[in-house]
């Protein structure tokens, strides 16, 4: 089976509280394009990376939309991979059922089920499932109609207005990879690469993996910003440090 495409890689934060988040993030140039605060959730980015602030979590995770959720499902799977969904609306919670979660279009709004001419898409290839690490971090998938047809199309971002670019007067922040402390560097290793990703280089770092999105296995959990415009570390308002170098 050919390699599917994973979709947009975003980062899900499990936020305590969302205003004092969202105020961190906008400091360092981020921008809301989705969500809304009064329903305890925004969408942001910055330049190509994207995150949402979610009040409903109780773990952060990396989050892929748009690509064919049944297609990965069973790729994985096929590779040996556990995969699972979450009942109700937290891909956070300990619940699990085996497998991927056929999309259910009840109780979506209309701009995720239409496209730009009003009229309903398929559904074929909507739906979420989820992996986990050998530490527990979880990565989930999930695609509706509407984003599912701009992935197709080739759109490169899952927000609808975001297109990579740094804000006027905004710092450029780099390139994300994503910092995992890893109690067993080869365990941690043969996940990501049953997710595509390979090996780029081992030092006394850890383990650097890219593909879809970039990883980096080692002593500790952060965000790496690589080639920023930026030289310094900062802890948002839960504790996640965000680190930045040239």
């Amino acid at each position: 089976m050919t390699d599917p495409a994973l979709g947009w890689p975003t980062l899900c934060f499990a936020v305590k509280d969302l205003s004092a988040t969202l105020e961190f993030c906008a400091g360092l140039g981020f921008r809301q394009v989705g969500g809304d605060p009064a329903q305890g959730w925004v969408a942001l980015a910055a330049g190509p990376v994207e995150v949402a602030l979610m009040g409903f979590l109780s773990a952060d995770m990396l989050n892929l939309r748009g690509g064919d959720v049944p297609a990965i499902a069973g790729w994985l799977g096929g590779r040996g991979e556990p995969v699972f969904h979450i009942l109700g609306h937290d891909p956070s919670a300990q619940t699990r059922e085996e497998g991927p979660r056929a999309f259910n279009p009840a109780g979506w709004p209309d701009s995720w089920l239409n496209g730009p001419d009003g009229l309903p898409l398929p559904i074929e290839g909507s739906g979420d499932c989820l992996v986990e690490d050998p530490d527990g971090n979880r990565v989930y998938f999930d695609t509706v109609p509407a984003e599912r047809a701009r992935f197709v199309a080739g759109g490169r971002f899952a927000g609808e207005t975001v297109d990579g670019s740094w804000s006027l007067g905004a710092p450029v922040l780099g390139r994300l990879r994503l910092m995992r402390r890893c109690g067993d560097r080869a365990a941690g290793e043969a996940f990501y690469e049953r997710l595509g990703l390979s090996v780029s280089r081992r030092d006394e770092q850890g383990s650097w993996l890219d593909g879809p999105f970039r990883v980096l296995l080692g002593e500790q959990d952060a965000l790496l910003f690589e080639g920023s415009g930026l030289e310094v570390e900062r802890v948002d308002p839960d504790g996640r440090r965000w680190v930045f170098r040239r």
